[in-house]
């Protein structure tokens, strides 16, 4: 139950399979004496858009249920509290009352439009009495609810985090000749996108403060490493080794600053050579320098948690720029020079 508010039943998602997944959908009351009447009061009735319908929680009879209560987490006043309420044989209240808005189906399956498929459509429910709409923003409960997603109603809410669909259907009582409804086989490009687009929001959900986090302006300093085990009397700390990073670093903004004054020098009509390198190196180190800023501007666009390891692959073309620096402005050098500079900066390193 939940610790605060109602003290209900807790509604809750999580990312895994099990019999807790499982509602029963009846009809109201009102709705049931009249098919009680009906011709066949045992057959099957295609839930329609705008029908009104309960929820049953098959394992422990309590129906999906709001009230105007706040939520544990979010407690906006827009927001309600979604509980668990009630017991077998227990008859509810209208507060269980759910609205079905069907708002998207399969093109390929035009009734799931306007019936509640398994699958195809894509519904919302919405609450008769406090007209809000099941809802979830992926914010998760304290540890007295495990930790899994918190549920709640709000009102006014945006389409995308109050649509839901039914990925598994039974009934003893469904026809022989019912249609069967299943997930489309995605192409590549389709999985590629999915995982991409996984991968972008879970990235993103790690907004916590962590003690060893880092912004992205600190990293080709190497400001702060981060602790990755450690006891009373020992640990693993991450730390760079400080002249490779320093030094690769200040070649990428060689390479910018050197093409700055070289344009700069073009358009006044002087043309420079560079040693006889310059095509090569704008070709080779700037390469290399693009593919640092591909690995290393996106990071300031995530509000994630950061450390000092999402750093590595751009330092990896760092050093290789620098390399390359160091291998076309000391060409003209003897090869006993060359190869006194390569050992003193191995040395270093």
């Amino acid at each position: 139950n939940y610790e605060t508010g109602s003290k209900q039943q807790q509604i809750t998602l999580y990312g895994f399979r099990d019999d807790n997944n499982y509602w029963e959908i009846t009809r109201t009351d009102a709705d049931e004496e009249k098919f009680q009447n009906s011709s066949d009061p045992t057959a099957l009735q295609q839930i329609k858009d705008g029908d009104i319908v309960r929820l049953m929680h098959w394992r422990t009879h309590r129906r999906l249920h709001s009230h105007d209560e706040r939520p544990p987490v979010t407690t906006n006043d827009y927001q309600n509290e979604v509980s668990g309420y009630g017991w077998e044989g227990f008859k509810g209240d209208s507060n269980d009352h759910w609205r079905v808005q069907i708002l998207e189906g399969d093109s390929s399956v035009p009734e799931s439009k306007t019936k509640l498929m398994a699958i195809y459509s894509k519904f919302r429910l919405v609450h008769v009495n406090q007209r809000c709409a099941l809802f979830s923003n992926r914010k998760k409960l304290p540890k007295w609810g495990h930790e899994q997603v918190e549920v709640t109603c709000m009102k006014s809410a945006k389409f995308p985090k109050t649509l839901w669909r039914i990925e598994t259907n039974q009934n003893e009582r469904t026809p022989v000749n019912a249609p069967l409804a299943e997930y489309a086989n995605p192409g590549l490009i389709a999985k590629v996108l999915e995982a991409t687009r996984v991968m972008w929001r879970v990235n993103n959900g790690l907004t916590k403060s962590h003690p060893y986090e880092s912004r992205p302006t600190t990293w080709p300093w190497m400001r702060r490493g981060m602790a990755f085990w450690g006891s009373s009397d020992r640990g693993i700390y991450l730390i760079g080794t400080p002249i490779l990073w320093w030094t690769s670093f200040v070649a990428i903004v060689a390479f910018v600053g050197i093409q700055a004054v070289l344009f700069l020098r073009d358009c006044r009509g002087m043309h420079d050579r560079l040693l006889g390198v310059r095509e090569r190196y704008f070709e080779s180190v700037g390469f290399l320098t693009a593919g640092w800023v591909l690995h290393w501007i996106p990071f300031f666009l995530m509000g994630r948690q950061l450390f000092l390891h999402h750093y590595l692959p751009a330092l990896w073309l760092a050093v290789c720029a620098m390399i390359g620096s160091l291998d076309l402005f000391t060409r003209r050098m003897s090869r006993k020079v060359r190869q006194i500079l390569m050992a003193v900066l191995l040395l270093l390193v």
